[in-house]
């Protein structure tokens, strides 16, 4: 899946490695960050199985380490960055009734880039 997705979408291509067992993942890993993509692995502290975590990251091609609710924090961040707006698109609008909300709304925009 990994390399598909970096073949078809290059430097727009994300990479997420979450608690697993074996190495899957390391080979995808080293295909995104080959054609510009961004990376991501859980930290092996908060993943119930370290092995695949820990095997992207041993690739040294991994741009994050983090816990997975910062993983969805900084691929929220990402979202909102000026370089990924389209010309012709407006950017989705996020409710301002607090942090549950807001949390919900960089969700829909998370699946909706992984969608895309």
């Amino acid at each position: 899946f990994f390399r598909s997705l970096a073949t078809t979408y290059g430097n727009q291509a994300v990479g997420v490695v979450l608690s697993g067992l074996d190495g899957d993942g390391a080979q995808g890993i080293r295909e995104i960050k080959g054609n510009g993509g961004i990376t991501f692995a859980q930290c092996e502290a908060s993943a119930q199985y370290s092995s695949m975590p820990h095997m992207a990251a041993a690739t040294g091609k991994v741009d994050f380490i983090l816990p997975p609710a910062e993983i969805a924090a900084k691929l929220a961040d990402i979202s909102r960055h000026p370089y990924l707006e389209r010309p012709n698109s407006d950017p989705p609008d996020l409710p301002s009734e607090g942090p549950q909300q807001e949390n919900e709304a960089a969700l829909s925009i998370i699946f909706s880039l992984l969608r895309t």
